[in-house]
């Protein structure tokens, strides 16, 4: 049977996040989901491949840097593609910083991708009172997330992703075309236009309740 969610983990340098961030998806969403390191290249690659190889998940890393943005991107098209190579239904691209804490993300993430009909589930904008480092706020601006991001398999290409990206950072027509935010925006604006959802659960938590 293939397996539901494939789940690609974007990292850089932060090994201790990228560590707590497979235990973490693994208590999630079952031990037995293949998950992806994307790596972009750093000091500390490999030892992030030795922490990759020890709790028996696959390892990809970049021949040199790429920075934030682009290895975000890149994270994106290796999740498309390792999800398509697993055969699995759903794939998701986390950040390394971004830690599942409780099991019911996976349910909330089925939830809103029940119909065949949604092709993509992500986060909505971020509530600018939750972020305390004061150059942080600047991305309470986008009106969505991106780090988390769970695709139905099949309907956005790796391919696909990686030629958008690449035109949008060749032209630079606007100021912010190099963001990975920008890159979402517009595709959900386009390719993804009534297909999405947004996953509000996970930047507004209910009052009394921990975040997830």
């Amino acid at each position: 049977m293939n397996p539901r969610f494939a789940i690609t983990i974007g990292s850089y340098a932060l090994s201790q996040f990228v560590e707590l961030n497979i235990l973490q998806c693994k208590k999630v969403f079952g031990a037995d989901t293949p998950i992806l390191v994307s790596d972009d290249w750093s000091v500390r690659s490999q030892e992030i491949k030795e922490i990759a190889s020890r709790h028996g998940v696959y390892h990809c890393c970049s021949k040199e840097p790429r920075g934030h943005f682009a290895g975000d991107a890149a994270a994106v098209v290796n999740a498309l593609a390792f999800a398509r190579d697993q055969g699995a239904q759903i794939a998701i691209k986390v950040s390394q910083r971004f830690i599942f804490v409780e099991p019911v993300c996976q349910e909330i993430i089925s939830h809103a991708m029940a119909s065949p009909e949604i092709w993509l589930a992500l986060p909505g904008r971020i509530s600018a009172h939750t972020i305390h480092r004061l150059e942080s706020r600047f991305f309470a601006q986008f009106p969505i997330n991106s780090d988390v991001v769970a695709i139905r398999t099949g309907t956005l290409s790796p391919e696909a992703v990686k030629g958008l990206y690449e035109s949008k950072c060749n032209t630079r027509a606007n100021a912010l075309d190099g963001y990975i935010e920008a890159l979402w925006n517009g595709l959900l604006d386009t390719h993804f236009a009534n297909h999405y959802v947004i996953l509000k659960e996970l930047t507004h938590p209910y009052p009394g309740r921990p975040p997830l």
